[in-house]
């Protein structure tokens, strides 16, 4: 059984937040973004599960990321498949062929953190079957973004004893996307050493998935790691 979440300050609304894009920021910094065809596979966590929260944007922090860049741009078709409950497995059984047969140009890979969960998890072959995955992206020459959760065993609403056996697990699947992005040349975004964790304000009602706040700060901190791309990679050189 979970425990009560502690109460926790709110912001009045997401303009304010202190950890989300400042006005006109992501159209700031994506302004030369060359993406016009944006794909999403995964699970929950690709998705964007978790209620809204007053005086902040709706939708998930993909679903964020594509308004940013059409907003920037004034172009973006976007297709997110995310669904709930998947295994890795899964979403490349159910949705690699749909994603590419889209044509992006971009696309997140966010799956895994119900392989995690399960008590057969095993890190190496978790890793060879993501690798595989975003292969799937990267050797089209398809910018590929992947994420690292946020640790929700710091959250401080779980039992102790649980929070000790996901912890390592949360850390060890957030270090292994980061090495295959690395390898691969995707854009890696980390959310799981953010203090942000242990906000309360962050989090579903669920003790799961984060919550409308949750996904504006993952969306800042994507949104600012794909901009980092940008003039780095020499096909998308800054005007």
């Amino acid at each position: 059984m979970t425990e009560a979440l502690p109460a926790a300050p709110r912001y009045l609304n997401e303009t304010e937040d202190p950890r989300t894009l400042d006005p006109g920021e992501s159209d700031r910094l994506l302004a030369t973004a060359p993406w016009r065809r944006f794909a999403v596979i995964g699970d929950s966590v690709a998705a964007g599960a978790g209620e809204d929260v007053d005086g902040y944007g709706s939708g998930g922090w993909a679903d964020r990321i594509a308004a940013a860049v059409k907003s920037a741009t004034g172009s973006l078709e976007y297709l997110n498949l995310g669904k709930r409950g998947l295994l890795l497995s899964e979403v490349r059984e159910q949705q690699l062929a749909r994603a590419l047969a889209f044509e992006p140009d971009l696309a997140v890979v966010a799956c895994g953190g119900n392989d995690v969960l399960r008590r057969d998890f095993d890190p190496d072959r978790f890793t060879r079957a993501f690798t595989d995955l975003v292969a799937e992206f990267t050797r089209r020459e398809i910018t590929v973004i992947t994420v690292g959760v946020f640790d929700i065993s710091r959250a401080g609403f779980l039992p102790s004893r649980l929070s000790a056996l996901l912890g390592p697990k949360v850390r060890t699947f957030s270090e292994r996307t980061a090495r295959v992005a690395a390898e691969l040349g995707a854009v890696h975004f980390s959310l799981t050493w953010l203090d942000a964790a242990e906000d309360p304000s962050i989090w579903s009602e669920d003790h799961l998935h984060i919550n409308g706040r949750g996904n504006a700060i993952a969306a800042a901190v994507a949104i600012r790691e794909l901009a980092g791309r940008l003039g780095t990679d020499a096909r998308f050189p800054r005007k």
